[in-house]
């Protein structure tokens, strides 16, 4: 198996363990969203391309961190929706790798309170970290050259952003709230 497309496993409210064949190379969108009693997902190192709410709102806290890891680990962008409302993640270390946030990858996280950004992150998408109500510190990094519209939409918590001289580009209500 190289490929697990768009929803074939959401829904399974009783699947509580995934383990992914080392011949894995791309998650579809909501592959396994709202399975409710998911309790580890083990992805091989092979995972190329994870795309939109994979796992959306459904790993318990005391797996995020490895799951989180786990699925940036060969990456170098985050993709659409990735962690859209997951409920667990409070903090969000973006990898050294990644250079893209996309259209909505972290919004909904009602308990993301941090978001670490690494040298080498160039754009953050559009609805980003919408709706992060609780998201309090940002640190941009000075390799930062564009904010997509409504990327921090509602994050009611930040109260400062100090943004790097290289970014070129703060699009229409990237901050609004």
């Amino acid at each position: 198996v190289k490929e697990i497309r768009a929803g074939a496993f959401q829904g399974l409210y009783g699947l509580e363990y995934i383990i992914l064949p080392p011949s894995m190379e791309t998650l579809g969108i909501k592959a396994f969203a709202y399975c409710r009693c998911l309790k580890n997902l083990v992805v091989p190192s092979t995972l190329q391309s994870v795309t939109g709410g994979t796992v959306a709102c459904e790993i318990p806290s005391t797996q995020i961190d490895s799951y989180y890891r786990s699925l940036l680990e060969n990456a170098t962008a985050i993709r659409e929706s990735a962690f859209d409302t997951n409920r667990t993640l409070e903090n969000a270390v973006v990898p050294e790798d990644i250079t893209a946030i996309g259209t909505s990858a972290f919004q909904y996280i009602y308990c993301l309170k941090k978001a670490v950004l690494p040298i080498g992150l160039l754009t953050i998408g559009t609805y980003a970290f919408r709706n992060d109500f609780q998201l309090g510190t940002v640190a941009f990094p000075v390799t930062l050259t564009a904010i997509d519209q409504n990327a921090f939409e509602q994050c009611f918590g930040v109260e400062e952003a100090v943004l790097p001289g290289s970014v070129r580009s703060v699009n229409g209500s990237a901050f609004l709230n």
